[in-house]
């Protein structure tokens, strides 16, 4: 995780408030407890805007990275603080703990967050691509149904987390009836 924070993200969030100047909130971005926070000006800490999961294995690793973009506040009020937490959140609620990106960044910063990072990706690695985004976009959108198919797919099948295989044999023959 410090590798991508230092390499990958530190660069990304950078550019970000170059790009945005006078109208974000900008903050120094910082990997703390496996989290990515920000620590802006005014504010008391660090918030939360990001967060990471990893497996490693002999064959490989997989990183994974969820930032928050925008939720609904109401939703937000719902959860209680949980027993485990990072050190540097205390005894914050949701509310002051985590910041959502598009508060920082501005409307928009979806798109300018994708456009930075690919740019940044690119600079860092050797990137070929073997297939267009937008055919990956007509396999999500069109060929699957998108992020709602999945989701009403997987609560109307109980138990359905446990069955990774069939969701993917599912998958694979949507894939196949596109082409």
């Amino acid at each position: 995780m410090d590798w991508s924070a230092r390499e990958v993200y530190n660069d990304v969030f950078k550019s970000m408030n170059e790009a945005r100047g006078s109208f974000c909130k900008g903050g120094k971005f910082e990997l703390l407890e496996n989290d990515y926070v920000l620590s802006l000006t005014g504010e008391s800490g660090f918030l939360k805007f990001g967060g990471n999961a990893q497996a490693i294995t002999s064959l490989g690793f997989l990183h994974h990275t969820s930032f928050l973009y925008d939720w609904d506040d109401v939703n937000m009020s719902h959860l209680t603080v949980p027993k485990k937490r990072p050190d540097y959140r205390g005894d914050r609620g949701h509310g002051g703990f985590l910041v959502k990106m598009r508060e920082v960044w501005g409307k928009g910063c979806d798109e300018l967050f994708y456009d930075t990072l690919e740019r940044r990706v690119r600079d860092a690695f050797d990137v070929e691509e073997k297939i267009e985004y937008d055919d990956v976009m007509e396999i999500v959108f069109e060929g699957t149904g998108g992020q709602e198919r999945w989701e009403e797919w997987c609560r109307g099948k109980p138990g359905s987390w446990g069955r990774l295989g069939a969701r993917t044999r599912w998958v694979e023959d949507e894939r196949r009836e596109l082409k």
